[in-house]
């Protein structure tokens, strides 16, 4: 169960959570969970045809398994976000500076980091979001999630998902092997009639909110 647009009392429920950018007009964010993985190269290449830049939250555990493939992601442009370590369904606060410092770490090891860190599976106790930004970290959710990762969910369903997004929408979909194929037949498409109606899409900016 998922919402595939997140409801807008989130933002008020959470003010130190960033789900939506205010006042983007006609903008989009791309963002991709789980990277890197052996689909990156893929993904990256889909991305480069379409001229455009996305947000990738990297795993730690992804990053020590495909170093090089964590380089290229930064070496095209992406800008790169924090998405644990271990990727577990939920952070305790004693796994808290582990799954968090660490993969910041890593990240900082080859390319600069965003410092946005977006919890696994959206899943985060409500002061988890102010100890973030006490470590110079900002918290950054999604508001429109087409569910690329569900089995039940079909190219053309994922399709009119994706065109309910409007402007200041972030989207997340996922780069992983199960993904890719679903992705390089219905992002290329939802791109162009996106900037055809006017969007333009954009990388999130670091620090934020």
């Amino acid at each position: 169960m998922y919402f595939v647009r997140v409801p807008k009392a989130a933002d008020l429920i959470f003010p130190r959570v960033c789900f939506h950018k205010s006042g983007a007009a006609r903008t989009l964010y791309l963002t991709f969970d789980d990277a890197p993985s052996p689909a990156t190269p893929q993904l990256l290449h889909l991305l480069s045809d379409a001229k455009v830049k996305a947000t990738f939250f990297l795993i730690g555990k992804n990053i020590e398994r495909y170093p090089s493939l964590a380089r290229e992601i930064a070496a095209a442009g992406h800008t790169l976000g924090n998405h644990s370590f271990s990727h577990p369904r939920g952070i305790s606060d004693d796994m808290f500076d582990t799954e968090v410092r660490r993969t910041e770490s890593l990240i900082e090891a080859f390319a600069p980091s965003s410092h946005l860190f977006r919890f696994p599976y959206g899943k985060f106790h409500r002061a988890q979001p102010e100890r973030l930004r006490q470590q110079g970290l900002a918290a950054v959710m999604w508001s429109l999630m087409p569910g690329d990762f569900d089995t039940t969910v079909n190219t053309a369903r994922l399709s009119r998902r994706l065109e309910r997004a409007t402007a200041g929408d972030i989207i997340v979909l996922h780069d992983g092997v199960n993904t890719i194929d679903k992705l390089q037949t219905v992002l290329p498409r939802f791109i162009a009639a996106a900037q055809t109606n006017g969007f333009a899409f954009s990388l999130l900016p670091a620090h934020f909110p």
